[in-house]
Order: structure tokens, then C-alpha cells, then sequence
């Protein structure tokens, strides 16, 4: 599997981001997936109502557990559409953009662009391992809103080792031109 950058007007473009088991799902059989979501369950899953974010207003303890629900959500749906374990770590991950976008009173309806960019946002945390990736990804989002309740010593390395793997996949330019997009992420790339 090749992970392929390109720079088009200012923008990178993910292409290729997940093959079955590349990344996220290396070294991971579905079982041990599937208990390791488990860990940050809680109340979430299909045929559940929304993942909470409406209610995490104000709290970063809140939006922490709204995060965790969006992945579950996210996770279970991939998981019943029959996905690879990359995809459905993939699509978890989005997932948590996706549904924190949603309960903005002012976000537009989102499409495929939008889609893309949460693709692109979740990118640093896809190409983990899937724990680490999920652990991830759930501080950023409290970063995003609360960043002096935040780990950022959970954050920052995460987005480093991701950007190596990158780099090892794709070259050694690939951290300044990750660096050069518009995504929150890239302020922890050294």
C-alpha cells in the first residue's frame, strides 16, 4: 500500500489512505479491535441516539466521552458494513469530526468536500495503531476546544510518530507539506 500526497492549489490531498489492514490495523486481529473499543463503549452504538456532543458544551470531560461515543458509532458502522479493521478505524475517526461538526448550530450541511477534510484532519491519527490512534484523536478534540485541559504529551508525540511513518512512506518533504495545510494538527509537527 502506498500513501500518495499531492499538493493541489495549496490544499494535500489524501489518496489512498487506508488499504485493508495498512496502518491503524497492522498487527491487530478483529477480535482484539473489537474488545479494545470496548474499553471506551459507554452507552454508545447502533441504533443509539447521537453521540453526545450536543451535551459536552462547556466540559472537557464531556466532550472527551462525546468523543469516545462518535468513535464507537463510527466503529460499529463500518464494522457492520463488513469493513477491514484500517477501514473501520478509518471511519471511526471521521466519525468524531463528523459528528462534532454536526451539532454546530452554524456548520452547513456536509459533503463530500467536507468529508475530505475530515479525512485529511483525522489523517495523523489513521496511520497509528488503532488504540493509540482512538486515544489520539479523542485528546485533539479536546484540544480543539480546551487546550489547557488537554494532553498534549498524548497529542504531540502521536502526530510526530505519525508524520515519521509518513515520511518513511512517501519522503522526507512530507512534514513540510503536511505543515503547510490548514489543519490544527500540524502545530504539533516539529
Amino acid at each position: 500500500m502506498e500513501t500518495g500526497l499531492i499538493l493541489a492549489g495549496g490544499l494535500v490531498i489524501v489518496i489512498g489512505l487506508v488499504a485493508a489492514g495498512a496502518f491503524g490495523g497492522t498487527g491487530v486481529r478483529r477480535g482484539e479491535a473489537r474488545q479494545d473499543t470496548n474499553v471506551a463503549r459507554g452507552s454508545a452504538g447502533v441504533g443509539k441516539p447521537a453521540s453526545g456532543f450536543s451535551d459536552a458544551v462547556g466540559s472537557a470531560e464531556r466532550l472527551r466521552s462525546a468523543a469516545r461515543a462518535a468513535y464507537e458509532m463510527g466503529w460499529d458502522k463500518a464494522e457492520l458494513g463488513g469493513k477491514a479493521l484500517g477501514k473501520c478505524h478509518e471511519t471511526a475517526l471521521v466519525n468524531v469530526l463528523y459528528e462534532r461538526w454536526r451539532v454546530e448550530p452554524s456548520a452547513p450541511p456536509a459533503n463530500e468536500v467536507t468529508f475530505q477534510a475530515f479525512v485529511l484532519e483525522s489523517l495523523p491519527f489513521n496511520v497509528l495503531p488503532i488504540r493509540q490512534g482512538r486515544t489520539a484523536m479523542v485528546e485533539y478534540m479536546v484540544w480543539r476546544e480546551f487546550p489547557e485541559d488537554a494532553d498534549t504529551a498524548v497529542i504531540g508525540p502521536a502526530v510526530q510518530q505519525a508524520v515519521g511513518r509518513l515520511q518513511t512512506d512517501s519522503g522526507p518533504d512530507v512534514a513540510a507539506r503536511l505543515k503547510s495545510t490548514p489543519m490544527p494538527w500540524t502545530e504539533f509537527i516539529a
